[in-house]
């Protein structure tokens, strides 16, 4: 009888604490969730030109492949233990060598003929394995050096 009046008790215990929780409202300045739709002001569209030119608020980000194929891409080939064969690159790597470039107007939109903030090399390829079989791929981007070794650099704050 006795261990049950301690489960039960117990049992309140934790209830009440959970229930106590909420009311203490106690927040770390780190836990401020910050509303970006109520903070920052409204898209303006450009009004100096047409729709016949891209404009954007959003940063956008340019890959030149400089045509190559991407590589990563799966074929209807199998290996000798029945995986899919990927698509290589021209040399045979698993990554094709492409310009990447931010155009990031802090003050307004951004175009496509804008200068760009930002301009690098990276590796690049289609990434993941069993996704490479869907129409809307996902890409592996490694940022390198002029000499081909890693470059680790923040790109728009990340």
């Amino acid at each position: 009888m006795k261990y049950k009046i301690a489960g039960l008790f117990m049992t309140l215990l934790v209830v009440a604490m959970a229930a106590a929780i909420p009311l203490l409202n106690v927040k770390d300045a780190r836990q401020k969730r910050y509303h970006q739709h109520l903070e920052e002001p409204a898209y303006i569209p450009c009004q100096d030109h047409g729709d016949s030119v891209f404009c954007s608020h959003l940063p956008l980000v340019l890959i030149n492949t400089e045509e190559q194929e991407i590589p990563g891409a799966a074929t209807d080939m199998e290996d000798r233990f029945y995986e899919t064969i990927h698509t290589k690159a021209a040399d045979g790597s698993d990554f094709i060598n492409v310009e990447v470039s931010v155009i990031d107007n802090e003050e307004g939109n951004n175009h496509l003929t804008d200068q760009p903030d930002f301009v690098t090399r990276s590796l690049f390829r289609i990434r993941g394995h069993s996704s490479r079989r869907f129409a809307k791929a996902s890409y592996l981007m490694k940022f390198v050096d002029q000499d081909g070794r890693d470059n680790r650099i923040s790109v728009m704050g990340m």
